[in-house]
């Protein structure tokens, strides 16, 4: 984002940056690789450049980087002191108070923001955090899909973001947490991860077909399938389709006999196959009493 400052503060950043960061410096042995050094470092740009907003920001950004919020939240209220123009830093500041916490102070600060910058996807998606976190579902929702209007380089774990707060909005909005995971599977495939998500969206609306479908897809691309054969059962026996669930059931138990004895011999693998025989024995017992 451009951020606005005088002109001659921007002259004088340029200069300092490339003398003191390449000269400077580097000759005087200042320059660290570890978080602490560059800490030390930026602090000494400050001592010697204490009316520069630019150094208070990227020290403020350091700071953030690794959780030190009330370190960040002083660094960037400085730099607003210095220069209240700074957009940057308005939304690092709302980022801090979110991350370490205070959700609606970050919302109470984007409120405003966002009202002069209404298409700042970082803005938006900070609002959308701090939403969620304090229970609004639906407006964090609604952020996320209007960060996702403007917005070119998001990730799978956004769109299950989005689709997870619709969902926690209330039954009426599964669809549209449906949609959100759909949009994510456009863009990237689909992926596991993803497909997972879609799975317990159509069950919830009582799309088993389509639920098994996905399911599908999704032992298509993994190598060990026992997993997913033992949780289509599970979807196949809350269907009260028995005969489709103990067939299911068992290609579990088979995968997992067919898997190399360090694999089979793991603790979550054992839970996996007393769980599978478990479940078949239930479905057994429904099949044998007629119980629908």
């Amino acid at each position: 984002m451009k951020q606005s400052w005088q002109p001659s503060l921007y002259l004088f950043s340029v200069l300092f940056i490339f003398t003191s960061f390449i000269g400077t410096l580097a000759s005087a042995g200042f320059l660290h690789p570890d978080h602490e050094g560059r800490i030390m470092d930026a602090t000494h740009l400050i001592e010697e450049h204490p009316e520069s907003a630019q150094l208070y920001f990227n020290r403020g950004e350091l700071h953030l980087q690794h959780d030190d919020y009330d370190a960040a939240l002083a660094d960037f209220e400085r730099v607003l002191q210095i220069d209240p123009s700074m957009s940057g830093a308005q939304v690092a500041r709302a980022l801090a108070l979110q991350k370490g916490g205070w959700h609606r102070a970050a919302r109470v600060v984007l409120n405003v923001y966002l009202k002069q910058h209404p298409k700042d996807q970082k803005a938006l998606l900070t609002r959308a955090r701090a939403l969620a976190a304090i229970g609004e579902h639906l407006m964090a929702a609604q952020d996320f899909s209007a960060a996702l209007k403007i917005a070119s380089d998001l990730k799978p774990d956004f769109f299950i973001e989005m689709a997870g707060e619709y969902a926690l909005a209330g039954d009426a909005y599964f669809n549209d947490a449906l949609l959100a995971v759909d949009l994510g599977v456009e863009r990237f495939g689909p992926l596991i991860t993803l497909e997972l998500v879609a799975i317990d969206l159509e069950l919830k609306l009582g799309k088993v077909d389509r639920a098994l479908d996905r399911l599908g897809l999704v032992m298509e691309q993994s190598q060990r399938k026992e997993r997913y054969l033992i949780r289509r059962g599970e979807i196949l026996e809350n269907a009260d389709r028995f005969d489709e669930a103990k067939t299911a059931y068992e290609s579990g138990l088979v995968a997992i006999r067919m898997l190399p004895h360090r694999h089979r011999v793991t603790k979550s693998t054992a839970a996996l196959e007393s769980e599978a025989r478990k479940a078949l024995a239930r479905v057994n017992q429904q099949m044998e009493s007629g119980t629908p």
